[in-house]
């Protein structure tokens, strides 16, 4: 669109109105490079449940993903205990204490669990963060679209 046809929207203002929304009840399903987002808005982590640290998270090239089942939780009800795709590891992150951590990966065999399935509330709203995502075959994945299905219905579930 011509940039004329587009309101102007400030930084601040959007940040105001994300945290606004999961804060008052809104749902928020976060996926793969969201904890990268937002990188000069220390709040965001705040929102998310977990943020990128720059100089120690890190993550292999894309390749084959083994994701374990830790917890039991609506959104991950159709995972029978793991999950095998093509995708990306994100680990060494900054997580909150109050995050659900529901699947875990290792990015090689010697890493240890990383968190890349979670849930959290902020405020009144609930948040999903799915790690994964990086491209369409991980989303297409048969598995991968009934977790994002289920994510998507616990958020956005009546309460």
């Amino acid at each position: 669109l011509p940039s004329t046809l587009v309101p102007s929207v400030s930084a601040e203002s959007t940040r105001i109105a994300l945290w606004d929304h999961v804060a008052r009840g809104g749902g928020l399903l976060a996926m793969h490079t969201t904890t990268i987002c937002f990188d000069d808005w220390a709040e965001w982590g705040e929102v998310v449940g977990g943020s990128w640290r720059w100089g120690v998270s890190a993550h292999p090239p894309l390749g084959p993903v083994r994701a374990v089942k830790v917890a039991d939780h609506p959104v991950v009800d159709p995972i029978d205990e793991n999950l095998a795709l093509r995708d990306e590891v994100y680990g060494d992150m900054d997580l909150r204490d109050d995050v659900e951590v529901l699947m875990t990966a290792r990015r090689d065999v010697d890493d240890a669990d990383q968190p890349v399935v979670w849930t959290r509330r902020h405020g009144e709203g609930r948040v999903v963060y799915d790690g994964f995502g990086h491209d369409a075959d991980s989303v297409r994945h048969p598995r991968h679209r009934a977790l994002l299905a289920a994510a998507l219905t616990w958020i956005l579930e009546d309460r």
